[in-house]
């Protein structure tokens, strides 16, 4: 997680595009539009780049050798370890293996005893929310995971409560996030001269950034 807050990001946006005024109906972008353009981007980018905002729990596996990640989660990037049965104990570490890697070396994996424990979990490649485990589950650990989610909207308000939110990003996708809200605002404002190589150059520079 980045350690900029959404208002210190927005005020960054504002010099650049120096539109500056204390007075929010002064302004050709307002900050309630820049929060608005701030919850746009930074949904696509988490949806592009999962790693840009992974957070860590624990989860009971189900019976058997399919698991899901929680509601919340647009992808999976990895599980850690065994927690124990009550999700709080630390145990043995899980090892990433391909699914195709797994069903090769044994044609029977998904019909082994099932445990509490899990030695390897496989991706899905078709699924990022969904992965399989050796040996099957008996339904009664749990592991610790770390997934991507997407944040809560960002809601603008006079009383500037909204200002102390944290950019919920990764410090690596801080400047990609800039760039994009930049070219979208030099977008809306297409008809200024200079805005559409503006949005050109932000929006080159933002692909950079990833």
């Amino acid at each position: 997680m980045a350690i900029l807050t959404v208002k210190s990001l927005v005020d960054r946006v504002a010099d650049t595009l120096q539109d500056t005024s204390e007075d929010e109906d002064d302004r050709a972008f307002p900050e309630s539009d820049l929060v608005s353009y701030y919850n746009a981007e930074i949904r696509k980018i988490i949806s592009d780049y999962p790693d840009a905002n992974p957070t860590i729990t624990a989860i009971k596996m189900a019976a058997g050798i399919s698991q899901y990640i929680p509601n919340d989660g647009i992808a999976l990037l990895g599980v850690l370890m065994n927690m124990g049965d009550d999700g709080e104990t630390m145990g043995t570490p899980v090892v990433p293996c391909g699914i195709v890697e797994m069903q090769a070396s044994d044609r029977e994996w998904n019909q082994a005893t099932a445990t509490e424990e899990i030695l390897n979990f496989m991706p899905d490649p078709a699924d990022p929310k969904h992965f399989w485990n050796y040996p099957p589950s008996d339904g009664n650990g749990y592991v610790q995971i770390e997934y991507s989610v997407l944040p809560d909207a960002i809601v603008w308000d006079e009383d500037g409560d909204w200002e102390t939110a944290v950019v919920a990003v990764s410090e690596k996708y801080v400047q990609m996030l800039e760039k994009r809200i930049l070219a979208r605002a030099y977008k809306r404002d297409s008809d200024n001269p200079g805005n559409i190589a503006r949005e050109n150059d932000n929006q080159q520079e933002a692909t950079q950034g990833g």
